[in-house]
């Protein structure tokens, strides 16, 4: 036995000499709590456009922590999120303002963290950090990573094209209230319905089908066509709906597609007089009602100069 030792001490002392390193398993980390944090992604299960962030922190470390607080920034434009599950966690509103949690023991954990993110501009960087009074390393208390989007934005504005010109010109109102619907393409099946506000709408859709389908004003309650689709030049300021207000797009998680619409004014048709009305409603008559009041009036008055005429022949 005592020549085993002599013979591992000088194997010890050769790797030193040789400059290595050898570290026992106790001495791989410093004493003390160490809290670790990391983090994960998946389909939320409560909702069908948002992706849900859980947070998990351990201590690695062998003595109980103080109390943990886990901070959290999402880099990126166009999100929003909501807490989803926090036992045992305090936390402020929003999250970035932190969540705090009791001491966690040497070698136990904290109940997971979860937060709903949904995503309307792409990916977005998501970055937490956990720290603790007395924490023996820094190494491990940061994590960052890429939450990807689970949903489609559809967007756009809806006014009234007063000129006729297929363009929102300088002046041209903003429609508010005008409702639109998002379809399974193909079919009567709603996904979302939208009202625009002021005179813009958003969809947020899930992931319902490999097409869908938008429609302007289904039940036609606006009263007005359609203006002339895509009139150009550029795509910003004309409108992108055909003559029956149905335009279907293909589905893409994590995209944005604008999709503006421009209303004739009541009463004013489009030319062709035939084309259909806002939400593929075809009217009764290619004549505006004004047109059909005015050519009544006249065939009233003719009728009765023709009565006239004929009374004064009867007379003589």
């Amino acid at each position: 036995m005592r020549f085993f030792r002599v013979l591992v001490a000088a194997v010890l002392s050769t790797f030193s000499g040789l400059g290595l390193v050898v570290a026992s398993a106790t001495a791989a980390h410093a004493a003390g709590p160490d809290l670790a944090i990391s983090v994960t992604q998946a389909d939320s299960p409560t909702s069908q456009v948002a992706t849900r962030v859980t947070i998990a922190v351990t201590n690695a470390g062998d003595a109980t922590s103080g109390t943990a607080t886990v901070s959290a920034t999402v880099t990126g434009s166009g999100h929003s999120y909501q807490l989803a599950g926090h036992p045992g966690w305090t936390c402020g509103l929003p999250l970035a303002d932190t969540c705090t949690h009791p001491a966690i023991a040497a070698g136990g954990s904290a109940s997971p963290l979860s937060v709903d993110l949904i995503l309307t501009n792409g990916p977005v960087t998501f970055t937490v950090t956990v720290a603790s009074a007395g924490d023996s390393s820094a190494a491990n208390n940061t994590a960052t990573f890429t939450v990807q989007p689970r949903a489609m934005v559809v967007t756009g504005t809806v006014w009234s094209d007063d000129n006729g010109n297929g363009r929102k010109d300088a002046g041209e109102p903003g429609l508010s209230d005008v409702k639109l619907q998002a379809l399974v393409a193909g079919t009567n099946t709603v996904i979302a319905t939208e009202w625009t506000f002021g005179d813009t709408y958003k969809f947020i859709l899930p992931n319902a089908a490999p097409n869908i389908t938008i429609v302007v004003d289904p039940a036609n309650e606006q009263s007005r066509y359609l203006t002339t689709a895509n009139v150009g030049p550029g795509d910003d300021l004309d409108s992108d709906f055909p003559a029956d207000g149905k335009l279907t797009i293909p589905f893409a998680v994590g995209t944005i597609v604008d999709l503006d619409a421009g209303l004739l004014p009541k009463g004013v048709s489009p030319s062709p007089s035939s084309s259909p009305q806002a939400g593929g409603n075809l009217p009764t008559t290619g004549v505006s009602l004004p047109l059909l009041l005015a050519a009544g009036g006249l065939l009233i008055l003719f009728g009765a100069m023709l009565l006239m005429l004929r009374a004064k022949r009867s007379n003589a």
